[in-house]
Protein backbone atom coordinates (compact mmCIF):
# COMPACT_ATOMS: atom_id res chain seq x y z
CA UNK A 1 0.00 0.00 0.00
CA UNK A 2 1.20 3.79 -0.03
CA UNK A 3 3.05 4.99 2.70
CA UNK A 4 1.08 6.40 5.33
CA UNK A 5 2.66 9.88 6.44
CA UNK A 6 1.42 12.23 9.37
CA UNK A 7 1.18 16.28 8.40
CA UNK A 8 3.34 18.40 11.39
CA UNK A 9 2.75 21.45 12.00
CA UNK A 10 4.34 23.70 12.20
CA UNK A 11 5.73 23.06 8.86
CA UNK A 12 9.32 22.91 8.93
CA UNK A 13 9.75 22.29 12.69
CA UNK A 14 10.07 24.06 16.10
CA UNK A 15 12.70 27.14 16.24
CA UNK A 16 13.06 27.68 19.76
CA UNK A 17 13.37 30.98 21.44
CA UNK A 18 17.11 30.83 22.82
CA UNK A 19 17.26 29.62 26.18
CA UNK A 20 19.40 30.58 29.46
CA UNK A 21 22.59 27.84 30.22
CA UNK A 22 20.45 24.54 32.22
CA UNK A 23 16.94 25.75 31.45
CA UNK A 24 14.37 23.07 29.92
CA UNK A 25 11.75 23.55 27.50
CA UNK A 26 8.88 21.76 26.10
CA UNK A 27 7.67 22.59 22.90
CA UNK A 28 4.14 21.06 21.06
CA UNK A 29 3.91 19.57 17.49
CA UNK A 30 0.61 19.11 16.04
CA UNK A 31 0.63 15.87 13.96
CA UNK A 32 -2.62 15.42 11.46
CA UNK A 33 -3.73 12.20 9.65
CA UNK A 34 -4.94 13.91 5.99
CA UNK A 35 -5.59 10.10 4.72
CA UNK A 36 -8.53 7.49 5.51
CA UNK A 37 -6.52 5.08 7.29
CA UNK A 38 -5.70 5.01 10.91
CA UNK A 39 -1.98 5.68 11.55
CA UNK A 40 0.13 3.92 14.33
CA UNK A 41 3.65 5.24 15.59
CA UNK A 42 4.74 2.65 17.37
CA UNK A 43 8.63 4.49 18.29
CA UNK A 44 9.08 8.14 18.42
CA UNK A 45 12.91 8.92 18.18
CA UNK A 46 15.54 11.72 18.68
CA UNK A 47 18.63 12.57 17.18
CA UNK A 48 19.67 13.88 20.26
CA UNK A 49 19.15 12.37 24.03
CA UNK A 50 18.49 15.71 25.32
CA UNK A 51 15.21 16.14 23.44
CA UNK A 52 12.43 13.89 25.12
CA UNK A 53 9.18 13.67 22.89
CA UNK A 54 6.18 11.77 24.26
CA UNK A 55 3.58 9.71 24.15
CA UNK A 56 6.04 7.60 22.11
CA UNK A 57 3.54 5.35 20.81
CA UNK A 58 -0.02 6.53 19.39
CA UNK A 59 -2.64 5.95 16.41
CA UNK A 60 -3.95 8.36 15.24
CA UNK A 61 -7.29 8.21 13.11
CA UNK A 62 -8.49 9.48 10.44
CA UNK A 63 -8.43 13.08 9.80
CA UNK A 64 -7.45 13.58 13.06
CA UNK A 65 -4.79 15.31 15.20
CA UNK A 66 -2.17 14.41 18.09
CA UNK A 67 -0.31 16.36 19.92
CA UNK A 68 3.23 15.40 20.64
CA UNK A 69 5.10 17.37 23.90
CA UNK A 70 8.48 17.72 23.23
CA UNK A 71 11.20 18.72 25.63
CA UNK A 72 14.62 20.08 25.46
CA UNK A 73 16.81 19.36 28.76
CA UNK A 74 19.93 19.88 29.20
CA UNK A 75 20.50 18.20 32.53
CA UNK A 76 22.81 15.50 31.14
CA UNK A 77 25.06 18.49 29.08
CA UNK A 78 25.23 21.50 31.30
CA UNK A 79 28.23 23.28 29.87
CA UNK A 80 26.47 22.85 26.22
CA UNK A 81 26.77 26.65 24.85
CA UNK A 82 25.53 27.05 21.24
CA UNK A 83 22.54 26.39 18.26
CA UNK A 84 21.42 22.48 18.09
CA UNK A 85 18.57 21.49 15.29
CA UNK A 86 17.65 18.05 16.77
CA UNK A 87 15.38 15.60 14.27
CA UNK A 88 12.23 14.09 15.61
CA UNK A 89 11.42 11.01 13.95
CA UNK A 90 7.97 8.75 14.21
CA UNK A 91 8.18 5.40 13.18
CA UNK A 92 5.63 2.68 12.50
CA UNK A 93 5.86 -0.94 13.60
CA UNK A 94 7.55 -1.84 10.02
CA UNK A 95 10.35 0.75 10.58
CA UNK A 96 8.71 3.33 8.17
CA UNK A 97 9.06 7.05 8.64
CA UNK A 98 5.53 7.86 9.51
CA UNK A 99 6.69 12.04 10.52
CA UNK A 100 9.74 13.92 10.97
CA UNK A 101 10.57 17.54 12.10
CA UNK A 102 13.12 19.50 13.60
CA UNK A 103 13.71 21.45 17.09
CA UNK A 104 16.52 24.11 17.06
CA UNK A 105 17.35 24.96 19.96
CA UNK A 106 20.01 27.71 21.39
CA UNK A 107 21.64 27.94 24.38
CA UNK A 108 23.62 31.41 24.73
CA UNK A 109 25.00 33.30 28.11
CA UNK A 110 23.12 36.42 28.93
CA UNK A 111 24.38 38.49 31.41
CA UNK A 112 22.21 39.95 33.59
CA UNK A 113 23.50 43.58 33.56
CA UNK A 114 21.89 43.77 29.64
CA UNK A 115 18.93 42.81 30.34
CA UNK A 116 16.01 43.51 27.61
CA UNK A 117 14.68 45.83 30.92
CA UNK A 118 17.09 48.48 30.93
CA UNK A 119 16.94 48.95 27.35
CA UNK A 120 13.22 49.21 27.01
CA UNK A 121 13.56 52.19 28.85
CA UNK A 122 15.77 54.76 27.21
CA UNK A 123 14.58 57.18 25.00
CA UNK A 124 10.93 56.62 26.54
CA UNK A 125 11.27 59.69 28.66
Amino acid sequence: GRARRLVVAPAGGVPLVSLLPGRSVTVELTLHNPSTDLVAVDSVRSSCPCLKAWPTSFRVGPNENSVLSVAFDPTDQPDFRGALSVRITGEATDGSTVFESFVAVTVEDRRPSVGTGDRSLTGKA
